[in-house]
């Protein structure tokens, strides 16, 4: 019975420790920074937050590029406008959750398009493939004039201007990533088309 308990007590010692909420930075562009441990950020005389990342190494931010830190369920903001035409603090709250919520919707399409132009230098020949990256990058050009495609229902700029933003640089990303890749696949299809003379 007392094994038992010790058990019991264990595991659920394990499972509370993996459910606890880790520390996490939100900067001013939207980025998430996981951490394990947050240093001196109540200090309002630090310039620079330490911290220690989710890789178990020290670094330190910029106290003006720090948005907000979440810790335990509680939220401080550290943000705060320096110049007179700088975002309010509710405003820059409205763009994180715009940033937010593009980062949430994955970018599978501008990857799967990235690839499909990468592909399109299999239709070179392997004297020419020297062009084989002007198509993604056609594409990724393409990709960052029109991203996002599909905005939110919500009407406020800031919130607006943070999901575009946030979408875009997503988009962009994924397009080279696939780009990249379909680069690779074509040159290796225009020499097995070609053959691998020059």
């Amino acid at each position: 019975m007392k094994c038992t308990c010790l058990t019991i007590v264990f595991v659920a010692g394990l499972f509370i420790q993996t459910n606890a909420q880790t520390p996490v930075i939100w900067t001013v562009e939207g980025e998430k920074i996981e951490c394990i441990e947050i240093e001196n950020y109540k200090d309002p005389s630090a310039t620079e937050i330490k911290f220690i990342n989710s890789k178990n190494r020290a670094d330190l931010i910029d106290r003006h590029e720090v948005f907000s830190i979440t810790e335990r369920d509680s939220t401080q903001y550290i943000y705060s406008p320096l110049f007179e035409d700088d975002r309010t603090l509710e405003q820059m709250k409205l763009y994180i959750n715009g940033q937010r919520l593009g980062y949430s919707i994955n970018s599978r399409d501008a990857l799967i398009i990235g690839f499909a132009s990468g592909l399109l230098s299999m239709s070179l020949p392997p004297d020419k493939l020297f062009m084989a990256p002007l198509f993604p990058f056609v594409t990724t050009i393409c990709i960052g004039k029109i991203s996002p495609t599909k905005m939110p229902d919500i009407n406020d700029e800031h919130f607006r201007d943070g999901f575009k933003q946030r979408r875009k640089k997503k988009n962009i990303k994924s397009s080279v990533i696939g780009g990249v890749a379909g680069v690779v696949v074509g040159v290796f299809g225009s020499f097995l088309i070609y053959g691998w003379g020059l």
